[in-house]
């Protein structure tokens, strides 16, 4: 899966400003709301919203955008679109 690594700034010769698409947040719920409303047009499904802050939990919030960038990236939600 390319999302994660290109959220996280580990895809070489790739750039990506985060911050101008998902600013960081300490909240996972408002963290998930701004993947959900920036990435996905509020087509997030309930699993998604259920599985990423589970994924998240417990990460700094740089390492917890990044991670909640990609999955939302890499999801089938996001391949729907």
């Amino acid at each position: 899966n390319v999302a994660v690594p290109l959220a996280a700034g580990r895809l070489p010769g790739v750039t990506v400003d985060l911050d101008a698409v998902v600013p960081v947040s300490d909240d996972v719920d408002v963290l998930i709301d701004r993947v959900d409303r920036t990435l996905l047009s509020g087509g997030m499904s309930p699993h998604a919203k259920d599985v990423i802050p589970r994924q998240v939990a417990g990460l700094p919030p740089f390492e917890a955008r990044a991670l909640a960038v990609g999955l939302g990236l890499g999801g089938p939600d996001f391949q729907i679109q």
